[in-house]
């Protein structure tokens, strides 16, 4: 197949970068409530995955969120957020950001990846609604705890992006096979 080169950046870099021709796919998170630059013609998605945002904090000493999400809430919830510029900031805007809208919320950082935000959750600045695959180990060792019910779980779809005209064989391969993804619709 040959060399590939792999660039990492926050969504919108990635997006611009492929509108300009100057990438050949883009791997990223989507959503149905936050469509993209990729989500229309002429470009095509192949699902290759599937994820879940939970939002999380670090424990207290008997296991409950420090910081719980929660209308009751009297004190403000401290908010650990992705960049809009990021596909998960995006998604979490669109899939919660009208509902948190009657909880006292303050968001106190915010980062281009969930890694960073992960750090910060599990030194107990606040809630971040992180990739399951990402925090697995942390909610199984009880480092992290569900902040919120799961009525506040969101879904999410892992996908390859390509633009649609016939790239090549090796391209074509490549796609080929990540289209035929144990998770890819048939």
């Amino acid at each position: 197949m040959g060399p590939l080169k792999l660039m990492s950046a926050v969504l919108q870099r990635c997006e611009a970068l492929m509108l300009q021709s100057k990438v050949q796919f883009v791997l990223s998170h989507s959503h149905a409530d936050a469509r993209g630059a990729l989500d229309r013609e002429p470009f095509q998605p192949a699902l290759i995955g599937e994820d879940t945002l939970v939002a999380v904090s670090a424990p207290d000493k008997v296991g409950a969120p420090q910081h719980p999400q929660s209308r009751r809430r009297r004190s403000t919830v401290p908010i650990l957020a992705c960049t809009s510029e990021s596909g998960l900031g995006r998604i979490v805007q669109a899939a919660t950001g009208h509902r948190l809208e009657p909880i006292p919320v303050e968001t106190v950082l915010t980062a281009h990846l969930a890694s960073v935000l992960r750090t910060m959750v599990l030194d107990g600045r606040g809630i971040a609604w992180l990739p399951r695959t990402l925090i697995d180990d942390d909610l199984v060792s009880g480092r992290l705890v569900a902040a919120a019910g799961p009525d506040w779980l969101v879904p999410l779809e892992i996908r390859l992006y390509r633009d649609a005209p016939a790239q090549g064989q090796a391209r074509e391969a490549f796609w080929s096979s990540a289209a035929r993804a144990p998770s890819a619709p048939a």
